[in-house]
Parts: structure tokens; sequence; C-alpha cells
């Protein structure tokens, strides 16, 4: 039934409160059956697609972890109530139906479904409908901005590259990874389609800037009036960070590093896990550093407006988005908010953000064959 159906049926019940609380309900029930309906599609689109995966020869799938990927073991005995199971117990269903359905359309739906399938069952294999060679087949060609030049850092070795060599050139020069620079720089994770993305003359908050990437990333596609705050604040982070705004003279000056990690309030003393990239809050932790809230940050700098956040910050995204608050209500600003961290993200930050800004409009995407990198975005 959609609902105009609803509408139908329940049109002549005499009393409004009866009527709109039976009204209500029916609309509850069909939200549900839906819900779960895409859930059994998309299990079984999976199912149907790993069965078959020798028989796909013209896509070319790359994985990006170990070769483990496309392992189905046990796989294709798990049942659709199995999986349902597996997702009442990871997730608050109830409060995850509320999120799914503030998303805007059917590609948001269906990744986001798609991603609480593969977070619940705990098998990879379940990825393998999201990614496919036309996108990853261009991996390779990162190779062609490779340098000799490296960098030691945590235990791993990092590669200059010179993205000006490619076809999708970008005057940056930088010290990374292969895969974080393709998520980065080519899948481009922190824009939606043509819908949010930064834009010329844009603010930006940067929070979780690491080794620079996205800080240079949004200082190339704001330009010259754009301006990008980035906050990172653990040392072996920071040193390549300034490694990299040097090799880039024609960016750094548009862009101001905050060493301080975001939270909801300023000047608290946060414990924190140096794990260099995936450093986060930790109550054990055996370094202290001070925080600093979004809002706070904004209006001791008079910072004259804000035009897209970005947050992968290990966790910590909705205590900085509360630290936010007041930005995101004055200023409305586009978002892109990681919510892989934690399953209670799914739906704790989608419906706070649409308690302090109803206008936003929510989407969703994902972009690696593991849990990683499941971003919401937001615009008006």
């Amino acid at each position: 039934m959609d609902k105009k159906t609803i509408d139908n049926i329940v049109w002549w019940i005499p009393f409004k409160k009866l009527r709109n609380s039976i009204r209500n309900r029916l609309y509850n029930s069909q939200n549900k059956n839906l819900f779960f309906k895409r859930i059994n599609n998309i299990f079984n689109l999976c199912k149907l697609y790993n069965l078959n995966i020798e028989n796909f020869n013209d896509v070319n799938l790359k994985p990006i972890l170990n070769n483990d990927i496309f392992d189905n073991k046990n796989f294709n005995n798990m049942t659709i109530n199995d999986l349902i199971q597996y997702i009442k117990d990871a997730f608050d269903i109830e409060k995850l139906e509320e999120s799914y359905y503030l998303l805007e359309d059917e590609y948001s739906k269906n990744m986001f479904v798609s991603q609480i399938i593969v977070r619940a069952s705990k098998y990879d294999g379940l990825s393998l409908i999201l990614y496919y060679s036309n996108s990853w087949k261009y991996y390779d060609d990162l190779c062609l901005a490779k340098t000799d030049k490296t960098i030691e850092i945590n235990n791993s070795k990092l590669y200059l590259y010179d993205l000006s060599k490619l076809s999708f050139s970008k005057d940056i020069k930088l010290y990374y990874t292969q895969r974080q620079l393709f998520e980065t720089y080519f899948l481009e994770q922190y824009r939606y389609k043509n819908k949010v993305m930064v834009e010329k003359d844009d603010y930006i908050i940067d929070g979780g800037g690491c080794y620079g990437d996205t800080a240079l990333y949004f200082s190339y596609l704001s330009g010259e009036k754009g301006r990008v705050f980035s906050f990172e604040f653990v040392e072996n982070n920071i040193e390549i960070f300034n490694t990299n705004l040097k090799l880039n003279t024609q960016l750094k000056d548009r862009i101001k590093l905050i060493e301080n990690p975001l939270y909801n309030i300023s000047n608290a003393d946060l414990f924190i896990s140096d794990e260099g990239p995936s450093s986060r809050i930790n109550k054990d932790g055996d370094n202290i550093y001070k925080s600093i809230s979004i809002d706070d940050f904004v209006i001791s700098n008079n910072i004259e407006k804000i035009d897209f956040i970005k947050l992968d910050i290990e966790g910590a995204e909705l205590d900085a988005l509360k630290g936010a608050k007041e930005t995101i209500v004055k200023y409305k600003p586009k978002l892109a908010i990681c919510l892989y961290h934690q399953n209670s993200d799914f739906y704790n930050i989608p419906v706070y953000l649409k308690s302090i800004v109803p206008e936003y409009k929510f989407y969703f995407d994902h972009f690696t064959l593991n849990t990683w990198s499941s971003i919401l975005f937001c615009k008006i």
C-alpha cells in the first residue's frame, strides 16, 4: 500500500486522534515491510552474485585487503532469518529504520542496506556487490605517479606521489599510501555524485587531517578564495602533514592546521590512544590533549562562514557535531560524516542532524570492500 491508499482507508474514521493513530500505524507497518523487503532483495542479490562469481568474466573485481575476500565459506548456508537476527544483534533496528527513511534516493538506500548487511553478517563476500571494476581498474594507474622517495612512519612506508602525472591530474604532490590516495582523489569519497561536494570559494572544516591528503584535496577544489581548517593532533601525523604542505606551496597558505582533537566542548582533557591515523579517544590512553569545539573555533577566529564539514575522527563524530550545533544551524553547511567507526552512528548521527536542521537532505555512500569509509552526506 502506498500513502494515498492508506489515506483512503482511514479517511472515514470520525475521530481525528484515532484516525491519525491508525494512519501512523499503517504507515509504520508499510515502512517496516519495505525496509525488510529491501534487506531481503539485496541479500539474495549478493548471494546470487557470490555463487556465480566465476561466471562474471566481464567484471574484474580488485580485492584491496587480502586474497580471502573472495572466500565464500559458510556464506551460502546463511538464511535471511539468520541475517535479520544478526542485524538485530548488532543494531537498534527501529532506530536503523528511522535513519534509513531519512535517505533521499534509491542509491543511498541500497548502499546503506548493503553496508548494514556486511557489518551485521561479518561476511566480506557480501561487499562484492558494491564494487565493480569500472572504478578499480584504474587503481594501478596510480603507480604512474609513484616516485622512489619514501618516508618511514608508524612501522610503514609512505611513497611520494606526483598526481600531476595522471590523466585526472591535480597539481599535488604528497607522501601517502596508494589505496588511500585512490579513495580520496579518484573515488572522491567526500563527494556524493554531483549533489554534495566542495565547491569554489568554500570554507571547509577538515576533521581528521591525518597526513594532509584531504586538506590538499579540499584546498585544490575550493580555489584561491577557499579556506581549509584542518584538525589533527597526533605528533607523527602532523610531521607528515607539514611535509606535504611544504610540497604544495600553491595550496599551503589556504590551509590552517589546528593541533587539537574535536569534541563537544573545548579545553577538556582527552585521553588518546596514539595509533597513528587511527588514534582515538580512549580512557586508558597514555596521552592527554586539550579538546576544541567547532563552535568555539569558528567564533574565536571570527570565521565568516562554513560551507562544508568533513569528519573522520575515529568514533568522535557525534561529539564533534554536538560541538558544532550553532555553526551547523547558522550556516547549514554541506556535510560528509563517517559513520563506520561504531554501529550506533548509523542512526544516532542522521537523527541528530535531522533534529537540528530539519531541511537537510540525506545521502549515503560507501567506498571500500570492507567496512571502512561509510559516509553520510547532507545538504539543504
